[in-house]
């Protein structure tokens, strides 16, 4: 089903382009999420303590194999490692204090609504901000809404039955990608 899942996500990768704009993959698409978290995260310079414990335990929280989960993870992982450094200091006012409080919550449902608002916040974020062109943006889109599909596929194949009804990475992702 995962292989499946891929082979659609690379067919819908060719109908992604346009004359004006470069041709975006897998590749493209990490680095976005990636960038546009932690650039997310270091303007507010967040508290990296509730990030932490959710990268502590990550199977309740992300779909391993999943595209977007790992972009949106991966750009955890770097601002939490970034904020190990004893010449790193926060630049902002730190989260909203309900992602804040979302995130470092016992409650799972709270720290999946947090953090996909979290995603949400910075990926809407990250397009605003982008060099990308309009039609690289188009494809970008396209790109994160097939991820989903794939992500989806994903966690229906695999151990996540209580996982819930969606992902927050790849809800908060898309939800900017419309």
């Amino acid at each position: 089903m995962a292989k499946l899942g891929l082979l659609l996500f690379g067919v819908a990768l060719m109908g992604c382009q346009d004359s004006t704009s470069k041709k975006l993959g897998i590749n493209d698409l990490y680095r976005f999420l990636q960038d546009a978290v932690l650039q997310g995260l270091r303007e507010e310079g967040a508290n990296p303590k509730p990030i932490g414990s959710i990268l502590e335990s990550p199977d309740p929280h992300f779909i391993l194999k999943c595209h977007i989960c790992n972009g949106v993870r991966w750009g955890l992982v770097k601002y939490v490692e970034q904020s190990n450094d004893p010449k790193w200091s926060p630049s902002g006012s730190g989260f909203p204090k309900a992602i804040e409080e979302g995130l470092a919550s016992s409650n799972r449902k709270t720290r999946l609504a947090a953090l996909q608002d979290l995603v949400d916040r910075y990926v809407t974020r990250g397009f605003e901000r982008s060099s990308m062109t309009e039609g690289e943006k188009k494809q970008m889109r396209e790109l994160l809404q097939e991820a989903k599909k794939v992500g989806m596929e994903i966690k229906k194949a695999g151990d996540y039955k209580d996982f819930g009804d969606s992902c927050p990475s790849c809800s908060g992702a898309t939800k900017s990608a419309k």
